[in-house]
């Protein structure tokens, strides 16, 4: 199996619409602080992870950097944009607002 990014580009573009079109805005950041496990460990289901911690707020200060051209792109800025979504459709389910 293969992702094409294009096809995760679409989705996301998609997914996002969506929570515009339902009045969903802002996601408010509640917590700041989440368990992260490396990519070995999270692709090895044989041996019990060791977690870390990361920090929403330091991965959405990244990126704003990103955005406002005072930083450059690094392949990082995967990993923090899918844990601010992770977090974002955690919050979005647990607000019991329509999606």
């Amino acid at each position: 199996m293969e992702i094409k990014l294009k096809e995760l580009e679409e989705a996301l573009h998609l997914i996002v619409k969506k929570a515009h079109k339902n009045g969903i805005d802002i996601i408010n950041l509640d917590h700041d602080f989440y368990w992260s496990i490396d990519a070995e460990q999270k692709l090895n289901l044989k041996n019990d992870p060791k977690p870390d911690v990361g920090s929403l707020c330091d991965d959405l200060e990244s990126l704003k950097m990103v955005l406002d051209k005072k930083n450059g792109l690094s392949i990082i800025d995967f990993e923090r944009l899918g844990n601010l979504l992770i977090y974002a459709g955690e919050r979005i389910l647990k607000s019991k607002r329509i999606f």
